[in-house]
């Protein structure tokens, strides 16, 4: 059994063309280095030439070793109108999704959300529906008493429903 699941995770990290198109990926922002198009998927979004030279500058200048110090470094400060390629690159990098299993718990939770009682909703009040779904550990933190006080006291809500 034990064998099984060691062979399992092997033929996922190794055999994985996901998992291997993000290692491409992130070894172009720690390296700076741009490989032929056809190694690494090219975002239409990104003008890699510009970003080539980016990167070039990004490194003599910055010295990270991971794709979340890169992160630091371009969030933190005020460097994301400098480096506006690089920064595009990130935001796919840590975008690109490496398993579909967030993506199927979305789809899970669409399904509980929608059910066949619930039909008729229209799509803004569904996806209102599913955003606190899925964020519902912070949906939990919310005092009810100050959402309640903030609704009958705003002076919109008076004007269309008058005092209550």
């Amino acid at each position: 059994m034990l064998d099984t699941a060691l062979q399992k995770l092997r033929q996922f990290f190794v055999n994985n063309k996901d998992l291997l198109q993000y290692q491409a990926m992130e070894n172009v922002l720690l390296t700076g280095a741009i490989p032929p198009e056809t190694e690494v998927p090219r975002e239409p979004t990104i003008n890699y030439s510009r970003l080539e030279n980016e990167h070039k500058a990004f490194h003599r200048q910055h010295h990270f070793k991971t794709t979340e110090e890169a992160a630091a470094i371009l969030l933190d400060s005020n460097l994301r109108d400098i480096y506006v390629e690089t920064v595009k690159f990130l935001d796919v990098l840590v975008c690109v999704a490496v398993s579909s299993a967030e993506a199927e718990r979305c789809f899970s939770k669409l399904r509980r959300v929608k059910s066949w009682l619930r039909s008729t909703m229209t799509e803004k009040r569904l996806s209102d529906l599913l955003i606190c779904h899925v964020h519902q550990e912070l949906l939990d933190r919310v005092e009810i008493a100050k959402v309640v006080k903030a609704f009958v006291t705003d002076d919109h809500r008076r004007r269309v429903f008058g005092d209550v």
